[in-house]
């Protein structure tokens, strides 16, 4: 072989060689691309709706604003549940003229649904017809009126979940005047909403938050549990902001309900927006604050409330004698001695850490 040819030969298989580094680099192997670490950014979404605030964390590694989308399913729940939207398909029930409606959303029958189990559960505790007690309370669109026990026992005529009926299309009235309030659970409904959105866009770690009620899924940027406080309910009645305890949310929701933020004092005597729908009359419970653990957002806000009403000692009964609602719960209260106490069951020991 001549000296041209061995050069030509080697120089093809120079060039051979470096066309093959030069597809490698430009197209890696499968393998390679399966090694390559994945970088999932934290993002941030924050807004109002339903009257309050929200904050929604998440990590994307799509790197994905979902401002717009999720201000976009705020605004339609709003119109479906806000008692403060005009034209909703709720204060089109509470008109006077109106019988019964067809729902345009999908978010008016679970609700609905979610509500009749917890006032079948809680035995009337939680009733969702107590609208018009709580305007004439003041915590509505009416200013506060001084009731006698004869206008509060006129006003209850009109409160019992069982005055209406319902289906998956529409809801009626089985009484003129009956009005509805789901003040008590629509806002952790919202907070489900959101987080089955975010689900359905295989965005798996988030934490998402609406006036304070909670669904956390995976993990936080640090790749750790989220962790979720819960306020000091002396100190935040006298407007100071202390974390009493935190709880570490695994794939779980959280609604902490107290007397200490919606409240006025009128002749020395305190008029909280938690109401008795069986009395008429403001809850006077031995419990402070109220946060619930469960598997969804509306069932743990639904449930807070439950137990602002019923107190320490039967909501320790609905806890056990309900274990397939899978609750968890933490109950600040003052105790025979006039102590700070709490009460918490034994998962929630395993997830909470109190703040001394």
């Amino acid at each position: 072989m001549t000296p041209r040819a061995k050069n030509a030969i080697y120089s093809l298989l120079v060039i051979t060689v470096l066309a093959m580094i030069y597809l490698y680099r430009k197209n890696p192997t499968e393998k390679s691309v399966s090694n390559a670490p994945e970088t999932k950014k934290l993002l941030l979404v924050q807004g109002k709706a339903q009257g309050t605030t929200f904050s929604i964390k998440y990590l994307d590694i799509k790197n994905r604003n979902l401002q717009t989308q999720i201000d976009s399913i705020l605004v339609d729940f709003d119109k479906s549940l806000s008692t403060y939207h005009p034209t909703s398909e709720i204060s089109t029930f509470n008109k006077p003229q109106t019988d019964s409606i067809l729902f345009n959303f999908p978010y008016f029958y679970p609700v609905l649904k979610a509500s009749k189990e917890i006032f079948e559960i809680s035995k009337g505790a939680f009733d969702p017809t107590i609208a018009p007690l709580v305007n004439a309370y003041g915590f509505g669109f009416t200013k506060a009126q001084d009731l006698t026990d004869n206008q509060i026992k006129d006003i209850l005529q009109l409160v019992d979940f069982k005055l209406i009926s319902f289906n998956k299309k529409s809801v009626k009235k089985l009484k003129k005047g009956v009005t509805l309030d789901f003040n008590a659970i629509a806002q952790g409904y919202s907070v489900d909403v959101v987080g089955n959105y975010l689900k359905s866009l295989n965005i798996i770690d988030f934490m998402v938050e609406i006036g304070g009620e909670v669904v956390c899924s995976g993990k936080n940027q640090d790749n750790k549990t989220w962790g979720i406080g819960i306020k000091n309910p002396i100190l935040a009645e006298k407007g100071e902001t202390a974390t009493k305890a935190v709880v570490l949310l695994d794939n779980k929701a959280l609604a902490t309900s107290g007397n200490y933020e919606k409240f006025y004092v009128k002749d020395g005597k305190k008029f909280a927006h938690i109401l008795n729908p069986t009395t008429g009359k403001p809850a006077q419970q031995n419990i402070l604050s109220a946060t619930v653990v469960a598997d969804n957002a509306m069932m743990a806000d639904g449930f807070a409330t439950v137990f602002m009403v019923v107190g320490l000692e039967k909501a320790k009964e609905i806890i056990t004698n309900n274990p397939a609602l899978n609750l968890d719960v933490y109950l600040i209260y003052i105790n025979d001695k006039g102590e700070f106490a709490s009460f918490m069951t034994k998962k929630m020991k395993e997830i909470i850490q109190e703040v001394q």
